[in-house]
C-alpha cells in the first residue's frame, strides 16, 4: 500500500495551535488526533470532501481547529460570547412569542365569532348540514 502523508506545512502549522494534536492515515482518510494524559492519543476530526471522499488536510481543519480552542480566549471574552449568545437567543424567543400569541389569537377570534353567533342566533353559527327538528317525543315522528 502506498504510504500517504499529509501536507509538511499543515503539520507544521498544526504544531504551532498545539503540540498534542497528531495526524494520522486510517487507511481510507486522514484522522486528525490530540494526546491525553488520561486516554493517549484520541481521534478528534476526520478529513474528508464535501460528499464524503478522500482528501489532504488543508486551512478549513485549522480553522476549525482554531475555532473550537476554547483556551485560547480569556473568562472575560467567553462571558462576552455567551452574553451575545444569550441576547441573540431572547430577541429569537420574544419573536416567536409575538407570532405564536397572534397565530393564537386569529384562532381564538374564529372561536368566539362563532361562540357568540351561537348564543345570539343571529347566524348559521355551526350549521355544516341543515338542522331537521324531530316532531314530537319518544318513537313518534
Amino acid at each position: 500500500m502506498e504510504d500517504i502523508r499529509p501536507d509538511s506545512s499543515f503539520v507544521r502549522q498544526m504544531g504551532m495551535l498545539d503540540k498534542r494534536l497528531g495526524i494520522k492515515f486510517n487507511g481510507t482518510r486522514f484522522v486528525i488526533t490530540f494526546t491525553t494524559e488520561r486516554h493517549g492519543e484520541v481521534n478528534i476530526w476526520t478529513v474528508v470532501g464535501e460528499k464524503g471522499e478522500f482528501r489532504q488536510p488543508d486551512q478549513r481543519e485549522l480553522d476549525m481547529l482554531r475555532d473550537s480552542d476554547i483556551e485560547r480566549i480569556g473568562p472575560e471574552e467567553r462571558f462576552n460570547l455567551a452574553l451575545a449568545y444569550m441576547q441573540r437567543y431572547g430577541v429569537e424567543r420574544k419573536r416567536v412569542v409575538k407570532e405564536e400569541i397572534r397565530d393564537r389569537t386569529k384562532d381564538d377570534k374564529i372561536q368566539l365569532a362563532q361562540g357568540f353567533a351561537k348564543v345570539v342566533g343571529y347566524s348559521k353559527a355551526n350549521s355544516t348540514f341543515r338542522r331537521i327538528e324531530r316532531v314530537g317525543a319518544g318513537g313518534d315522528q
